[in-house]
């Protein structure tokens, strides 16, 4: 069902003379993340941010994508991941379905969390309020790290 909520998207695009604009299509962000898709259960359950490489994943990605490429064949798309792509990440593909790699890499995960715990950050999930907290305490510390 969730394919089809994409193929109607795009179609409303195509419909308003504007597909010409999109880039990519990103079918699911940070794929197989339940904060993102609660909609898919992976096999096994519990293999959530890191389970891409499942059969059942890489059978709902491929199929996703053949479904969207049936009727927009010109448009790139992909399902990004997050974490850290190295060697053992790519040994467990295949991505052949997709059509680039958009890795979601979080700087802030390094180290034990380290970023967040000096900034002040607890994650407050879909939350302004830890964001509002984190800005001022960015600004005077960001330059520990990037300089």
């Amino acid at each position: 069902m969730w394919e089809f909520s994409w193929l109607a998207v795009l179609k409303s695009i195509d419909e308003g003379g504007v597909l010409d604009t999109i880039l990519y299509v990103d079918l699911g962000n940070e794929w197989s993340g339940d904060a993102w898709c609660p909609f898919f259960v992976n096999e096994p359950p519990e293999a959530v941010w890191t389970g891409w490489d499942t059969e059942k994943s890489q059978q709902w990605m491929a199929g996703s994508i053949s479904l969207l490429r049936d009727q927009f064949p010109d448009i790139p798309y992909t399902f990004s991941f997050t974490g850290e792509v190295n060697l053992e990440t790519l040994s467990k593909g295949p991505f052949e379905m997709l059509d680039f790699l958009e890795p979601h890499i979080w700087m802030t995960s390094y180290n034990e969390g380290e970023f967040y715990r000096v900034v002040g950050y607890n994650y407050e999930r879909f939350d302004y309020t830890g964001v509002a907290d984190l800005i001022p305490q960015t600004r005077v510390r960001i330059s520990y790290y990037f300089c």
